[in-house]
């Protein structure tokens, strides 16, 4: 058998057809490279869709961005309840963080905001306004004036006012920290507030009895520190701070 019947009914294909045969054969064909760099771009979107679904339901991730309240240059405020620690690791936290002016804690003496402006490394600011009752304290021998001590790798600067009428107490702390790396304080009440027009928190009486009064300004951590005072007061006084 020979291939006479394969070819003896062979014709021509018509001209649209050869038209769009010659189309195609000559069409450019996707290159590797650009199919890759689709694929990858493709790939892409998907891992971000995931990550952000991921950041939206996870509730573990939800929860932890609920409980954080304010974050400031020297603290991180997180809503909750503290853990219990151990007696001496409690001891040793707390003369850490204490703000009172001790014995136990090397400071230098400022008759002034100017004089302790100089010693702490930044322009300290004085209350205009301080309430009623309120007198300098006096510790070590020296009345009024502003503490200078380090503390967490930068320089803080205090002034401590008394009320001997009540038994009251009022701190002002001016805190410049040297580090990146700012302290967790986890309190079972804190309430984000206004301050000076910048964000801030406020924490009512703990266990320590103090309520305190936090806000950053220009790369300064200011608290103001009470056992009695309510935030209205505290506030009064943040916004009277100027040179």
């Amino acid at each position: 058998m020979n291939d006479d019947l394969l070819t003896k009914f062979r014709k021509a294909p018509r001209p649209e057809f050869a038209a769009s045969l010659y189309q195609r054969i000559n069409k450019p064909m996707k290159t590797k490279s650009k199919y890759m760099t689709l694929r990858f771009a493709s790939l892409t979107l998907s891992l971000f869709a995931v990550l952000t679904a991921t950041l939206l339901f996870s509730p573990t991730v939800r929860a932890l961005a609920d409980t954080i309240i304010g974050q400031f240059s020297a603290y991180i405020f997180v809503q909750g309840t503290p853990v219990p620690v151990q007696q001496d690791v409690a001891e040793k936290k707390k003369s850490e963080v204490q703000s009172e002016p001790n014995k136990d804690v090397a400071y230098s003496f400022a008759p002034d905001a100017a004089a302790a402006s100089q010693l702490a490394g930044f322009t300290v600011l004085t209350p205009g306004y301080v309430p009623e009752g309120f007198i300098p304290s006096s510790i070590d021998n020296v009345t009024g004036g502003w503490r200078i001590t380090s503390k967490w790798g930068g320089e803080a600067a205090l002034v401590n006012f008394d009320n001997p009428v009540d038994n009251s107490y009022l701190i002002i702390e001016e805190l410049k920290i040297g580090q990146d790396h700012p302290i967790t304080v986890e309190r079972p009440e804190i309430v984000a507030v206004t301050v000076r027009g910048l964000p801030g928190a406020w924490l009512p009486d703990g266990n320590d009895g103090k309520s305190v009064l936090v806000w950053d300004e220009n790369g300064i951590t200011y608290s103001v520190i009470s056992n009695k005072l309510p935030l209205e007061e505290l506030q009064k006084i943040a916004e009277s701070l100027g040179r």
